[in-house]
């Protein structure tokens, strides 16, 4: 089972400066975890400082496989939410091919009714009131 270097010191019963000495020194061998961060193996710990205490070595199998199933509860709730994130994403899109296309819509209408109201006020000012029509027949 792999720990940190906090509680690796913590179980041997060493300050944590300690343990990363000997990992720099190569006396204690460890291992980058996902997120980059030190891991050590509870046996490296035994191989280098010998024999650990049973009642702190079984708290930190049990707070290891705690941490671990904490771990999987998250993982599963990440790819729900990663699932859900994604819905999102698409929805999002879609929304926005909407938006464009009421915009390019409501362009359409405002140059169509710029075109009725010229052709209407052109229609106006070509027509002769019935007026003028009497006056200039006589």
């Amino acid at each position: 089972m792999k720990i940190g270097p906090a509680q690796a010191a913590k179980l041997a019963k060493v300050a944590r400066s300690t343990i990363y000495r000997d990992i720099k020194e190569g006396k204690l061998s460890a291992d980058k975890g996902a997120k980059g961060k030190t891991i050590i193996d509870i046996s490296e710990l035994e191989r280098v400082y010998g024999k650990l205490s049973e009642q702190d070595n079984q708290k930190t199998i049990e707070d290891v496989r705690k941490a671990q199933t904490r771990t999987t509860e998250k993982s599963s709730l990440d790819s729900a939410l990663q699932v859900e994130v994604e819905a999102l994403r698409r929805e999002k899109g879609l929304l926005a091919e909407q938006v464009e296309d009421l915009r390019r819509r409501l362009d359409d209408e405002s140059d169509e009714r710029r075109k009725l109201t010229m052709m209407l006020l052109e229609h106006r000012q070509s027509k002769k009131g019935f007026w003028r029509w009497l006056v200039r027949k006589n």
